[in-house]
């Protein structure tokens, strides 16, 4: 599962510019950091002159007041994802009962009993037990039962 994390930076009277990501950053990512800059204006031969540490990375060469734009992809690793690391995946294949369903069927004009998580109401049955009330006296009762 990939974190994002996007801004534009302008960059300083040596061409340079710091970017500083958020406080959490590196509690909950991993060290795998894909870089992605764009400068704006006019061309650039922009690059990451020094990469992510204690939050921060540093553009460089472009000009001076130039604005870049800049996205870090990273890959989630927070204590979530290493409980459950089969969450990662890209793709998770629907189990032979869900396919064909949806999550939410109403969005696709479909009844509620397309959906993955319907339950079938219609096996259930009423029926009539005896219960005994703390007065002694037996009363009836209806219950539903499922079959």
């Amino acid at each position: 599962m990939l974190n994002i994390y996007r801004g534009n930076v302008v960059l300083n009277s040596a061409g340079e510019g710091t970017v500083t990501l958020p406080d959490y950053f590196e509690a909950v990512n991993n060290t795998n950091y894909s870089y992605q800059l764009t400068p704006i204006g006019n061309a650039a031969p922009v690059f990451v002159k020094s990469e992510i540490s204690n939050k921060q990375f540093v553009v460089a060469g472009g000009n001076p007041g130039q604005k870049i734009s800049w996205v870090v992809y990273t890959e989630r690793n927070d204590l979530y994802m290493q409980q459950y690391p089969e969450e990662r995946a890209a793709v998770v294949n629907k189990t032979n009962d869900a396919i064909g369903k949806y999550m939410s069927p109403q969005l696709y004009g479909q009844p509620a009993s397309m959906g993955i998580h319907y339950k079938d109401k219609s096996n259930l049955k009423a029926t009539t037990a005896k219960t005994t009330e703390v007065t002694g006296e037996t009363t009836d009762k209806k219950i539903e039962v499922k079959q």
